[in-house]
């Protein structure tokens, strides 16, 4: 159900001159990886939790399942991130464009206010794990 309509949507995606690549490369790198270590993680959590069972959150003959679980859902996560910025990016092309390129609205104000935030944010964030780091080795001390 799933593999007929994604080799369509994969060829379709790519020009022809690096559809081959773009294509291949990724999908079979992927599915060698997830497809090919998936076995042996299995049992190894599976072997894990047998030895110990008291400290698995599911019973241990479900706990080779946890590894495909953990990978759909990151894989959920990461697509929904995906479809939402794409929604916002629509959103603002159709709404927020408009209004930048009205003549009573200074568009380089709102691009400088917006450096300065991205700016303020990063700092805000650098100065905070500085601290942290500071805290960590007075602590250590």
């Amino acid at each position: 159900m799933v593999y007929a309509p994604i080799a369509a949507f994969l060829v379709e995606s790519f020009p022809s001159r690096v559809r081959y690549t773009s294509v291949s490369l990724p999908y079979h790198i992927g599915n060698g990886y997830f497809g090919g270590f998936l076995p042996l993680i299995a049992g190894v959590v599976f072997a894990r939790a047998l030895e110990t069972p008291d400290d698995w959150p599911v019973e241990p003959r479900y706990a080779g399942l946890l590894c495909p679980v953990a990978v759909a859902s990151i894989t959920f996560v990461l697509g929904l991130l995906i479809a939402l910025s794409a929604f916002a990016l629509f959103l603002a092309d159709r709404y927020v464009t408009p209004a930048l390129n009205r003549p009573q609205f200074d568009v380089q104000w709102f691009f400088r206010f917006l450096a300065l935030t991205i700016v303020l944010v990063i700092g805000a964030f650098i100065v905070s794990r500085r601290m942290v780091t500071r805290e960590v080795a007075t602590s250590a001390d």
